[in-house]
């Protein structure tokens, strides 16, 4: 229960995380997961995890997935073109960092040898996906981000590589260079060695499961997830390196998907989806993490002098390894000669820039999180006293590794230019809903699954449209809009212009919706709270055995009862026929009929008064076309959503599935005829195949 509490919790953090990075895009989403988890740890009654965690399972659920599917997405000619610069930004660069962060680690914080090796191996590996958190917006070079995606791959396993041999070194009290380079060489490529035949073994099954067309996408899911687990196990059980293993799987696996194809694009689809849902949530986990125990660990040391010292030892530790390593990158690159690199790099004019660029870009994340929370908690049968103080400027290293390039990076590099604008992707859309449309209007469908469906295919503009705006200034409108059509409502019952029917179904909807549009997002909170905390207090005080809760509750019943049988008789005058005789489908359809009659009265006074109040505001200019149409199309979704449960769903989306596929014919001739860009294509492309995909899946329900 306490997992499941635990999980639920990292959950909310993520969603929180997101929506934090949403609104502050600015700030990268792993500083808000970090945040979260510093929050998380200080809350004074959440427990901490138990420390009976083997810390390795860390590394095998979190390290080798995210590992793996690196890995995959590395195109697999790329890893064999470039595998001598690998090994340099990898292997060399990698030991000469440890090296480095050794020496200067001495020099600041006095550790034993063997204790600076472990930090040094900790804070060595770089991260590719943090690195794309702070620099998504910015255009680096090619060359050096090609290069740091590449060094991110591998420099992990040389990391990890030292981590054992200093927790060796630190266990014995002996340490051989000699037998270091042994190990180094028989853990690397032992690693790649199995990563190679596993990963081979794995797909020859999944190649048998389609020979015997088993390719079922749960299956294949499972597997895919499965196989870093598996590798990972199989190497660390031969001793050699678990991750370099799984890097390799992983290629393997990059290759599979680009030339043997094993999979059906639906199963690879459904694969990739699961993945970059995993790799999301199993990087946000990690961050979380991070916050947490970072915190918990400055809480510890804060509660006595020597703590403290501690606490700002770290603190300065981890400022000056950062530096180091900074510095060190640049000279590597400004100051390389390896032909590999240089090739690399070829295609960029600047090395300084490079340089400048790879320095920035050694961003710290994931794998050396997990490295750091693997540290055993117990040496030779004592307590690891410097596992907590390792750890806490992994941490330290790891945020100014993600600060630093925030704010120094767009120094030296521009922003990322947008490859169209939002009055492109706006006009291309509306021409492509024209051809939906069309395509609707000329199927044989029933009006009403008609009209259901072109509500539906325009709400696919009007919400991209809502999502390009901007969002603070679109709230600010959506409610500006609702109070101009109570005006418009209310002005016309005073005039008598609504009938009383009408009258009286939109006074029964705003005594509802206008207390809670009128208020902000905190009052509107309560505002739901007060009627839950009713609903509760109705429970309780039923359940009472009080004669005078009970009759307070009879009469109300009594008062509902008699409401009741009003509404009754008012709906059977109205939906009888001559005969007095209904049958329950013929009764359904004339209410619906009369909905939509009382609907259509209030729509008709409020819409005008709405297309006005827009008109307006273009004229104005105090809003550009495509927000009044996204705004429009807020009041008509508001005003016909309750139209979909009348007709037959199945109907709508197979219409629907129709119009989308002469969408995407006539976005195909539109690039062919280089009428659209590139990049606008393949964006309006992915928007159609994934409603194509979401609405093939809902007819799949339905036949099931």
């Amino acid at each position: 229960m306490e997992t499941i509490a635990l999980i639920s919790i990292f959950l909310i953090i993520i969603i929180l995380a997101n929506v934090a990075a949403d609104i502050f895009p600015k700030v990268p989403w792993v500083l808000w997961q970090i945040l979260g988890g510093i929050g998380l740890a200080s809350v004074p009654f959440f427990p901490t995890y138990n420390q009976d965690f083997d810390p390795s399972f860390f590394m095998m659920l979190v390290a080798a997935p995210l590992l793996f599917y690196e890995g995959q997405k590395t195109p697999f000619k790329s890893f064999t073109r470039n595998f001598s610069a690998i090994l340099n930004l990898s292997g060399v660069y990698g030991i000469v960092t440890i090296i480095f962060v050794m020496l200067a680690g001495n020099r600041i914080l006095d550790w034993p040898l063997p204790i600076l090796l472990i930090l040094a191996a900790i804070v060595t590996p770089t991260d590719a996906t943090a690195l794309i958190s702070t620099t998504y917006n910015l255009k680096l070079p090619n060359g050096v981000k090609k290069a740091l995606s590449l060094e991110s791959l591998f420099n992990d396993a040389t990391g990890l590589v030292a981590l054992e041999l200093g927790l060796i070194w630190l266990q014995t009290g002996n340490f051989s260079f000699r037998n270091a380079i042994v190990t180094f060489l028989i853990s690397a490529i032992g690693g790649a060695l199995v990563g190679f035949i596993g990963g081979q073994m794995i797909i020859a099954f999944r190649r048998l499961l389609v020979s015997r067309r088993l390719n079922e996408r749960l299956s294949q899911v499972l597997i895919q997830i499965g196989t870093p687990v598996v590798i990972y196990l199989l190497a660390e059980e031969l001793h050699v390196s678990g991750i370099i293993a799984v890097v390799i799987a992983g290629l393997l696996n990059n290759y599979e998907q680009n030339t043997l194809q094993l999979t059906s694009p639906k199963v690879e689809s459904t694969v990739n989806t699961v993945w970059t849902l995993v790799s999301d949530f199993l990087n946000a986990v990690v961050f979380i993490f991070l916050g947490f125990e970072m915190t918990r660990i400055a809480i510890r040391f804060t509660e006595d002098h020597i703590g403290i010292a501690n606490l700002w030892s770290a603190l300065i530790a981890a400022i000056a390894i950062y530096i180091v390593m900074f510095i060190l990158r640049m000279l590597l690159i400004s100051r390389t000669d390896s032909r590999n690199i240089l090739r690399l790099l070829a295609r960029d004019k600047d090395r300084k820039l490079d340089a400048q660029v790879f320095a920035f870009g050694g961003v710290h994340g994931s794998v050396a999180i997990a490295m750091a929370f693997s540290l055993p908690y117990l040496i030779n049968g004592k307590a690891f006293e410097y596992r907590d103080r390792i750890t806490l400027i992994v941490a330290l290293v790891v945020i100014v590794s993600l600060l630093v390039p925030m704010f120094g990076l767009k120094r030296f590099v521009p922003e990322i230019e947008p490859d169209f604008t939002i009055e492109e992707m706006t006009t291309a859309r509306n021409k492509m809903l024209k051809v939906g449309l069309k395509s609707l209007r000329s199927q044989e469908l029933n009006p009403r699954t008609r009209e259901v469906a072109i509500k539906r295919l325009r709400r696919q503009v009007e919400d991209d449209n809502a999502e390009d705006s901007n969002r603070r200034i679109w709230r600010e409108y959506a409610t500006k809009i609702y109070k101009v059509r109570n005006e418009a409502v209310q002005s016309a019952i005073k005039k008598g212009e609504l009938s009383p029917e009408a009258t009286e179904l939109y006074t029964r909807i705003s005594q509802i919706t206008e207390p809670f549009m009128n208020q902000h997002l905190i009052k509107k909170i309560l505002f739901i709270l007060k009627f839950k905390i009713k609903a509760i207090t109705a429970k309780k005080l039923f359940e009472s055995q009080n004669s005078e809760t009970m009759g307070l509750i009879q009469r109300n019943l009594l008062r509902t009862q008699k409401r009741v049988e009003y509404l009754d008789k008012r709906w059977a005058e109205y939906s009888s026929n001559p005969d007095g005789t209904i049958s329950l489908s013929a009764e359904k359809e004339i209410d619906s009929r009369k909905w939509l009659a009382l609907f259509k009265e209030i729509n008709k006074v409020s819409e005008s008064a709405v297309d006005d109040y827009l008109k307006a505001q273009v004229k104005d200019k105090k809003i550009d076309l495509s927000l009044a149409q996204s705004l429009r199309g807020l009041v008509i979704r508001d005003s016909n959503e309750w139209r979909s449960a009348t007709t037959s769903d199945k109907q709508i989306n197979l219409a629907l599935l129709t119009a989308l596929e002469h969408e995407t014919t006539w976005l195909a001739n539109q690039r062919d005829e280089k009428l659209i860009g590139e990049k606008l294509g393949q964006e309006l492309y992915e928007d159609l195949s994934a409603s194509r995909h979401l609405i093939k899946a809902t007819i799949d329900g339905f036949e099931e």
